[in-house]
């Protein structure tokens, strides 16, 4: 098992009150956020309120009065599985394992926490309505299972799915029928009615019943029906509506057919020029419908009438979409609910020869995005920033106020809402599979790069599109020669982007020499290895490639260790000086002995070029990057040495050889950061710079970083700014230069030292009562090839009031780098709530404080429990303890430590722990117990089993408190009390 770094531990306590946590969850907080999460199934920004006069969408463009519009939200994979479950599991397709519609997630990931899962485990009521997972009818209404499977961990009671009718009119139900007898033949004279699988008949339909008796129309009555009971609840709820609507069938009540007059084929409908066809497709989810053609050209009449019935569906959800809307404004639950309506991805009707999704073009991955919070500040506007379906997660999970998910890889938006003209991130990314291959897909503001690749690394093909001149791609560019920078830049910045494996082809990057990631191998031990014209031979040990702990892709390196393990690689010619060696790698013990080197071949014998027993670093996900300038003669042959304790060793991954050449910088981004700022912490970082480059001669500098700081008085005592290199860790060690406040707010006399910026009355400008100063720091900074992260952090005022606000923004035109680059972008408001740490790794001696647990006693005492982790961060067994810090002034001090679940100190115990603790407070009682897992021994906690002897498995002990935290019990051992 993996040991984990040190950490600090923190609780960011607001005023109000505290809620109790019992393994992650939130016990009742009626203040609480609703949520309503409303899907849309094929539906494009064709909406009014997005610019299109010709649609009638008076609903959608009444609510986005009140809400965001996202102009430029994209989503991951055009088609319904794998964007659905990457937007509610916070993951992209690959790292879910979902590329297709016929698999499900938990078959691979059945820990996966997903969106509303999540906000169960808070403590909210979670409730499904028709189509949100792809799941939407009911079990056997359909062929394959995966029209019916849901997520049933997902919510707190069973989720609501309706039966598959479409067809209501004599013409269509006939079709129905004859599609039933020829894909479910016999089922009829078993009793089954056509109306109870899924068929495909006619392609559209205009029948002239009421809208109820549609699945939509059931999904709107339902949902007004669920809020009202939900309206009540002690909990707050989170209710996703799924409409199915505008998806094909193209079919809906004549009353919304009667809308649209004059509809025409549609305009630009030749494929781009240059680009590989099967970056298209047959749209053959059209033409499966009994009306259609199986091939060939669709008719003009054909063509116009699936574009009305389109414009109808659209027009029939939207009235859908407003009766839900109406019901929550009606019952008085608007000002407490989030609203977030979204398309799941686009659609092609006819431009550019298709009629479908599943391409990466903007037509399918382009979606209409309107969301609304209490109290946002954008209310009405339109946002041009870049945004990802991936990062509805985080957002809703931010505007909720619960805690952070970690294990996401969206982004929160949630600055966007309260100011509309901020650019967030550099690039949306989605992708799509054609068999073997898979096209990957970067849209940055102004173009798409595509590139379609195998997973050896090998690129296919390559598109370049330019929207300057057109909303749809018109013509491949990336072949152009006046556009091969642009594609090399845009080419780093996607594999970068995807983690992608890079082959030794002539695509790859001018500035690599060598590069692989490990992933076109067997996963297997082996003795030698081919890897493009490089030959990996193992003289002593083992060494495997290894595909279960990859820091990019599926696949990596690792050297078992034991008495040594040596790996010789050879390479076909000499690699010049100057060139630079990097990879990432992960040591995977602490225990001695431990040593790791690389050498290098010149002249005929072996000189050691790095000695990395201290700086790789043990812990989770690769957090070493290592690099080495080879200088005088280079080498052609290099050697990899570990000697460790058996089967642990060390994994290398994203192994390259860099050619020297001139530095430049690639891209420079803001990285919004969202933990607490804290009090007792020697600085708590509240903005990330991250600048990418690409060479190692003449390296660039970074000279001057400034912007704008916002603090409520006295809660500010300092401000630094830290670069920790290509280490994306907040690492409060080496600091970048001077701060000097430009045209600075004076402290008030009265102020005390402790306070960087005093009253608001003193401010030039104040933002929501924040106190606002201009900042900027000069120095000198050389950047490193890879990634560089600066950090620009904050000491909070050790008198600072627990919940007030802390916040910063960088400021383009105040930053300079030594060859005139400039930070294109600006980032959004970072703004922060003030909390405490509790503990911090070093106090009292103790190496690492870890799983937290909260609770608030009848009494209103603040009590915090955790393990005290005394000689190193890793998991039981060890030296591990118990310990509470209890707070009677709601989280403003803390007393003492106390250890209340206690291995001694004698030297037998240091191989004993006891950890992973949780708090629970019986509120009829007033009793408080804290629970935890007891193991015994140097051997690991999960050899537990039943019928063992303490000695042999791990315990679950108890302590209690029946004074309000101030003494506690002896432990309980629970397991002993039980018989297997």
């Amino acid at each position: 098992m993996r040991s984990s770094r040190k950490s600090i531990l923190f609780f960011a306590l607001a005023i109000g009150a505290v809620s109790v946590f019992i393994h992650g969850a939130v016990a009742e907080n009626r203040q609480s956020p609703n949520v309503l999460l409303i899907a849309i199934d094929d539906l494009r920004p064709d909406l009014n309120c997005y610019g299109n006069s010709k649609m009638v969408t008076p609903r959608m463009d009444q609510f986005a009065r009140s809400a965001l519009i996202f102009e430029k939200a994209y989503c991951q994979q055009a088609v319904c599985n794998p964007s659905r479950t990457s937007m509610l599991t916070g993951l992209r397709p690959e790292t879910i394992g979902v590329v297709g519609n016929h698999v499900h997630f938990r078959t691979d990931r059945p820990d996966v926490v997903t969106l509303p899962q999540y906000f169960k485990q808070q403590g909210y009521r979670t409730q499904a309505i028709g189509k949100i997972f792809h799941g939407v009818f009911p079990a056997g209404a359909s062929k394959t299972k995966w029209d019916t499977m849901g997520d049933p961990k997902s919510w707190s009671v069973p989720a609501v799915k309706f039966g598959p009718r479409y067809y209501f009119t004599e013409e269509g139900v006939a079709s129905a029928k004859t599609a039933f007898e020829k894909s479910y033949p016999g089922l009829g004279q078993k009793g089954v009615d056509w109306t109870e699988r899924l068929v495909f008949g006619l392609a559209t339909e205009a029948p002239n019943v009421p809208d109820e008796q549609f699945y939509d129309g059931k999904v709107a009555v339902t949902a007004i029906g669920t809020l009202r009971e939900l309206k009540d609840s002690s909990e707050p709820f989170f209710l996703a509506v799924g409409f199915i609507k505008p998806h094909s069938p193209f079919i809906a009540p004549k009353k919304y057919f009667d809308l649209y007059q004059d509809i025409t084929v549609a305009d630009n409908r030749d494929f781009p020029k240059s680009t590989p066809g099967f970056a298209g497709h047959s749209s053959g989810e059209i033409r499966r419908y009994s009306d259609q053609p199986n091939q060939g050209e669709f008719s003009p009449s054909s063509q116009v009438r699936l574009r009305h019935a389109y414009a109808a569906c659209v027009s029939f959800i939207d009235t859908q979409v407003g009766i839900v809307l109406d019901e929550l404004d009606r019952l008085g639950l608007t000002d407490n609910t989030i609203v977030c309506v979204f398309g799941d991805h686009g659609y092609h009707l006819g431009e550019q020869g298709l009629w479908g999704k599943t391409t990466n073009f903007e037509l399918d991955t382009r979606v209409p995005l309107i969301v609304r919070t209490p109290g946002m500040k954008s209310k009405g506007k339109k946002s041009q920033a870049l945004v990802e379906l991936v990062d509805i997660y985080p957002t809703l999970v931010e505007a909720a106020g619960l805690p952070a998910n970690s294990k996401l890889e969206g982004e929160s938006f949630q600055a966007l809402l309260n100011d509309a003209s901020l650019n967030t991130k550099g690039f949306a990314l989605s992708q799509y599979p054609r068999g073997k291959v898979m096209g990957y897909s970067l849209r940055t503001n102004t173009q798409r790069f595509t590139q379609w690749r195998k997973k050896d690394g090998t690129v296919v093909a390559t598109e370049l599109y330019d929207y300057a001149e057109s909303p749809i791609e018109q013509q491949n560019i990336a072949g152009l020669k006046q556009n091969s920078k642009t594609v090399n830049t845009l080419n780093d910045q996607l594999v970068s982007a995807f983690g992608l494996n890079v082959s030794l082809a002539e695509n790859m990057p001018k500035s690599s020499l060598f590069q692989t990631g490990f992933e076109s191998l067997k996963p297997e031990p082996f003795s030698k290895l081919k890897i493009g014209e490089s030959t990996w031979s193992v003289v002593a040990g083992t060494a495997e490639i290894d595909d279960q702990h990859a820091k990019t892709g599926a696949q990596c390196l690792h050297l078992l260790g034991g008495a040594e393990t040596v790996v010789e690689i050879t390479f076909p010619s000499n690699i010049a000086s100057n060139s630079l060696l990097s990879f990432w790698a992960e040591r995977w013990t602490r225990r001695a002995p431990f040593e790791f080197k690389v050498d290098k071949w010149q002249d005929g014998k072996w000189s050691e070029i790095l000695n990395g027993e201290k700086t790789v670093q043990v812990g989770r996900a690769f957090l070493s990057n290592v690099r080495v300038n080879v200088k005088s003669g280079g080498f052609s042959k290099l050697r990899i040495r570990v000697s460790s304790p058996e089967r642990t060793g060390i994994l290398i991954d994203d192994f390259r050889i860099s050619a020297p050449q001139p530095q430049r910088i690639t891209n420079v981004s803001i990285v919004p950061i969202a933990i607490p700022a804290l009090i007792g912490r020697k600085a708590s970082p509240l903005v990330k710079l991250k600048v990418d480059v690409e060479g190692s001669v003449d390296p660039i500098s970074l000279k001057q970083l400034g912007g704008l700081v916002f603090s409520e008085p006295e809660a500010l005592k300092s401000l630094q700014v830290y670069y920790t290199g290509s280490e994306n860790r907040f690492l409060p060690s080496d600091e970048f230069g001077q701060p000097a406040l430009v045209g600075a707010i004076e402290t008030p006399k009265d102020a005390g030292s402790d306070s960087l910026v005093g009253n608001a009355s003193d401010s030039s400008g104040i933002m929501n009562g924040l106190v606002e100063a201009e900042v900027g720091f000069r120095g000198e900074q050389a950047l490193v090839e890879g990634e560089n992260y600066f950090w620009l952090a904050a000491t909070v005022a050790p008198n600072a009031r627990l919940g007030s606000k802390i916040g910063a923004k960088l400021d383009p035109k105040k930053t300079r780098f030594s060859d005139g680059s400039l930070q294109r972008q600006g980032g959004s408001v970072q703004i922060q709530s003030v909390g405490v740490a509790v503990r911090k790794s070093g106090d009292d001696g103790v190496h690492t404080y870890r799983i937290p647990g909260l609770a608030t006693t009848n009494d209103g005492t603040l009590l915090a429990v955790y393990d005290v982790r005394r000689s190193g961060g890793g998991d039981l067994p060890g030296d591990v303890d118990v310990g509470l810090s209890r707070s009677v002034d709601r989280g403003q001090t803390w007393q003492p430590m106390k250890i209340i679940m206690d291995m001694g100190d004698d030297l037998k115990w240091n191989h004993d722990g006891i950890g992973d603790p949780s708090i629970l407070v019986d509120r009829q009682t007033g009793t408080i117990w804290v629970s935890a897992t007891w193991s015994h021994g140097n051997r690991s906690w999960r050899g537990s089993g039943p019928g063992l002897s303490p000695v042999e498995t791990g315990q679950w002990i108890m302590v209690k408190s029946d004074d309000d935290g101030v003494s506690w019990s002896k432990p309980i051992n629970i397991t002993e009390q039980f018989h297997f």
